[in-house]
């Protein structure tokens, strides 16, 4: 990637301002015949406060997507990775053991709305305080 780095402001954060550094390329993979197929675009990003931090995304979104949203999605990936992990501890999705896709989201479904429940029970019992 030998184009210039660009500054893009990702957000506004508790810490300061997310600023970080990025360059971007289309590269199109090749499909059954050697002929090119799918296109994806690499991001290459390196955080303006410690320039040695370099993260690289690859996304299937459209060309015409802004770099600083990919950014913005790439860079939130910690609430994802968050709730996958709530929903193994909180949810019990660890103990869940099903054979099909369907089975996993009706299970998520259910396993939600009772805990939805539960907090709002919870709460009410203690008088509207939220406490922990």
């Amino acid at each position: 990637m030998a184009q210039p780095w660009q500054i893009y402001h990702v957000k506004d954060t508790d810490k300061g301002p997310m600023v970080w550094e990025a360059k971007r390329v289309t590269i199109a993979l090749k499909d059954e015949d050697d002929l090119p197929g799918m296109c994806l675009e690499l991001l290459a990003a390196r955080d303006m406060r410690n320039r040695e931090k370099v993260k690289y995304f690859v996304s299937d979104a459209p060309a015409a997507t802004p770099t600083d949203r990919l950014l913005l999605v790439g860079l939130t990936r910690w609430h994802v990775e968050r709730c996958f992990e709530d929903g193994k501890t909180e949810l019990g999705f660890d103990h869940w053991e099903g054979r099909s896709y369907l089975g996993l989201k009706r299970h998520q479904l259910v396993s939600a709305v009772s805990f939805l429940l539960l907090a709002e029970v919870r709460r009410e019992l203690r008088g509207g305080k939220n406490r922990n």
